[in-house]
């Protein structure tokens, strides 16, 4: 009988958890839903590709080039350029290079 009480008591504490966690997801959707933003054709056409730095529409070894010319002090990137760090630091270092070049060859 006890193996059957603790068996019971067990499975009371599964169930009683799975409900909880039914109701806190359902209670985080409710509040949550008001803050969905829709996103135009627009908008998503324009999201620049990370990695993309001289904005070419392509991911290849110029753009390893162009942060290399901004690492050297030759060139100063635009904001735009900024936005497609593959670090996301803010700023151009020989890091980003290695990583575009290792993604590179990846492909």
């Amino acid at each position: 009988m006890n193996k059957q009480t603790s068996s019971l008591k067990r499975t009371t504490k599964i169930f009683s958890l799975g409900m909880l966690c039914v109701v806190a997801s359902f209670a985080v959707g409710i509040h949550s839903a008001g803050d969905v933003q829709t996103v135009t054709p627009l908008q998503a056409n324009t999201v620049e590709r990370t990695g993309d730095v001289n904005l070419d529409g392509m991911f290849d070894e110029f753009d390893v080039i162009e942060i290399l010319h901004f690492v050297s002090g030759y060139k100063k990137p635009t904001e735009q350029q900024l936005q497609a760090d593959p670090t996301r630091d803010g700023r151009f270092t020989l890091d980003d290079a290695l990583l575009l070049l290792h993604d590179l060859a990846a492909q």
